[in-house]
């Protein structure tokens, strides 16, 4: 008996509205006006018979009594010739079956969320995603000492990682879906795990790569000097937070040093240097810049 819901890409017994809606989607996909492959026509047909045996509660009825009479008479049938010999080949070919029809949920699933949400509009969203994210992390990555900067460059990792994650996840569908109808290259699942981690350890790395040369960058050849106040209260696990002015404006920094290396000037002042084009680019002044300086 011509299982239907299967034709449908349904699981058994589904309602009429899963039925209707299950076959304007495929009758849109394979219909000989749209899809001109040879197979179009016969599966038209096949779908249409689905539809007129399930798209009323009378017909569905009349059908699943059917379907249900036949799944009894098949499972007496195989009772009848079951041989325990064939354990291993049966357990092998439940799971191919449940493999398969995993890979239908899934088509099916996706093809549903296609009418909410179109493939352009996923790969620019995760496209938008990944981007804002390592902006948050750039644009944030000079923590400004007491700020929302550290929790900022955490939600910009987050971000990061769910465009990255919803990114491949995508692709992950779109190959699974294919594997149905086509041959997909060798343990395509592990292939793409691996460029996940590269992608998520790549993107970061650039990001953190990028900043400290830059920092390098401009405290070598755009620096200057600023007298600094030391914060002994917030200076605390061998680093040192200083207060310090540029052109009128109050900066807050950790300084990756510790209260004992860095160069006083009395008790409660030090020398910083910092990057002109960013002041929150900054690092405890040497020895030897505070002999230039004259100090």
């Amino acid at each position: 008996m011509t299982n239907y819901y299967t034709i449908l890409g349904l699981a058994n017994y589904a309602s009429v509205e899963e039925v209707k809606d299950a076959y304007k989607t495929r009758i849109k996909l394979y219909h000989p006006d749209i899809n001109r492959s040879a197979d179009a026509e016969e599966i038209t047909k096949y779908l249409n018979l689905a539809k007129d045996n399930l798209s009323t509660t009378e017909a569905k009825e009349v059908y699943d009594q059917k379907l249900k009479l036949a799944y009894l008479e098949e499972i007496q049938r195989l009772a009848k010739t079951h041989k325990p010999a064939r354990h291993s080949l049966d357990l092998q070919e439940r799971v191919r079956v449940s493999k398969v029809a995993r890979k239908w949920r899934i088509k099916n699933n996706y093809e549903r969320s296609l009418h909410y949400m179109p493939k352009n509009f996923r790969t620019a969203g995760c496209i938008l995603l990944i981007i804002w994210g390592l902006q948050l992390v750039s644009s944030h990555y000079f923590l400004y000492f007491g700020s929302l900067d550290r929790l900022l460059v955490f939600a910009g990792v987050g971000i990061f990682f769910l465009g990255i994650s919803l990114g491949v996840s995508e692709v992950y569908t779109r190959f699974v879906i294919r594997s149905i109808t086509q041959k997909v290259p060798y343990n395509f699942e592990q292939k793409i795990g691996i460029t996940y981690i590269l992608l998520f350890i790549l993107g970061l790395g650039t990001v953190i790569g990028l900043n400290e040369y830059r920092a390098y960058h401009h405290l070598t050849h755009y620096s200057a000097f600023a007298i600094a106040t030391i914060d002994y209260t917030s200076s605390l696990n061998g680093l040192t937070v200083v207060r310090y002015e540029v052109d009128g404006k109050v900066y807050f920094k950790k300084l990756e040093a510790d209260l004992r290396s860095i160069i006083r000037l009395n008790n409660s002042q030090t020398i910083v240097k910092y990057a002109v084009v960013n002041p929150l680019i900054c690092t405890n002044a040497s020895s030897e810049e505070a002999t230039i300086l004259g100090l």
